[in-house]
């Protein structure tokens, strides 16, 4: 007896696509596919497809990102740093967002207003709003970083933005020697003047 899930054999179809480009695209931080590669895909499956792959989509563009292990415990400590200071608040790593026809995903992203279920589970269907505070680690996909940085700020203002850059290196990272030294804010002494 064979039970067939709607739309498995076009997922098949696609995810079969989507592997053949990432195998030839395998040094790549960031691989980039055109939506129309992925011939005009029911939602579901493009849904599907994107929590598999954990995609971002722009402008007719499809996004996949391989994140590091070290980018990774960033992003671990940022979601934890954040439910620490405020436990209420919603908390998570890429979560899929809608903003304008677009979708993406924050490295670590911060709501006030806790999504809906639905807006959770199905963020194609159910779009999710985008976070209140988006935050991005960014290493080697700077270029989709800074994208993504634009089109946000375009179209909501009340979104605080927050970017980390990781340098770009293959040795290790050397801590922080001021470790547990209090920081201040940096205040400058004529608030106006523009540096020369």
């Amino acid at each position: 007896m064979s039970v067939l899930t709607e739309g498995s054999e076009e997922m098949f179809v696609q995810v079969t696509r989507i592997d053949e480009i990432l195998t030839q695209n395998r040094n790549q931080p960031v691989v980039k596919i055109s939506i129309p590669e992925l011939d005009n895909v029911d939602v579901r499956v493009l849904e599907a497809i994107c929590d598999q792959y954990k995609t971002e989509i722009l402008e007719n563009e499809m996004f996949i990102k391989y994140d590091g292990g070290n980018k990774e415990a960033i992003q671990f400590r940022l979601c934890n740093s954040a439910i620490a200071h405020k436990p209420n608040l919603w908390v998570t790593p890429n979560q899929m967002c809608s903003l304008a026809e677009h979708d993406a995903r924050p490295d670590a992203g911060v709501w006030f207003v806790r999504p809906t279920y639905l807006q959770r589970q199905r963020q194609l269907l159910n779009p999710c709003p985008p976070a209140d505070v988006w935050i991005e680690v960014i290493n080697p996909d700077r270029a989709n970083a800074l994208r993504k940085l634009g089109w946000i700020q375009q179209k909501n203002l009340a979104i605080e933005y927050v970017g980390i850059a990781m340098p770009n290196s293959n040795s290790p990272y050397h801590q922080n020697p001021n470790l547990g030294i209090p920081s201040i804010p940096a205040t400058p002494a004529i608030p106006n003047a523009r540096p020369s």
